[in-house]
């Protein structure tokens, strides 16, 4: 794969460029596409399992996941020799581990904390969306512990692992908004 489908592919097609808040702004694309996606199959083949949804979320982040330690150090690298996109609302410091324009981190995060609550239904699928953006973001701007200690971690490990955990929390308080949503039967 050549530098220009890497960048694409650690940038999510461009997201990581768009200032000020690249991951903000790539969580948000995820959700939308989500949502925009279970509509799409909802309506024309109709409802998906709620297993299924879960799955192919989890299978989704695991992938980008995986695609992202892998290209973290490639990453690294680049944007040390290339700065233009490398600190947007990051420290310099911070971005000399984890440059602002790689957001295959938010991706798998994002979708991981989609993955816990499969919607049942348009209205819980906005309730879901809302909520698992919002946690997600607050975890990953806050890094409550553990999860800024595994910014530590080596190589693209450390890029990503944080995200992961802060989808595992976002996924956690979303399911308790969406499980109080259906226990007020609304």
């Amino acid at each position: 794969m050549k530098a220009d489908g890497r960048l694409m592919l650690v940038s999510w097609f461009g997201c990581g460029f768009i200032q000020p808040a690249p991951g903000t702004v790539t969580s948000g694309v995820i959700v939308v596409g989500y949502a925009l996606l279970w509509l799409l199959i909802d309506a024309t083949v109709g409802p998906v399992a709620p297993v299924e949804q879960s799955t192919a979320l989890a299978i989704f982040s695991l992938a980008m996941f995986l695609v992202g330690t892998w290209y973290g150090p490639w990453s690294v690298e680049y944007f040390a020799a290339n700065p233009v996109a490398r600190s947007y609302g990051k420290s310099l410091e911070s971005a000399q581990h984890d440059p602002s324009a790689f957001v295959l981190d938010e991706v798998a995060g994002q979708a991981l904390a989609l993955a816990f609550v499969p919607a049942e239904g348009i209205v819980e699928l906005l309730v879901l969306c809302v909520a698992a953006f919002v946690f997600f973001r607050l975890f990953d701007v806050l890094k409550p512990w553990p999860i800024k200690h595994l910014e530590r971690l080596p190589g693209g490990w450390g890029i990503c692992a944080d995200d992961m955990l802060a989808g595992v929390y976002a996924g956690a308080a979303s399911w308790c908004v969406v499980d109080a949503w259906r226990a007020l039967g609304a």
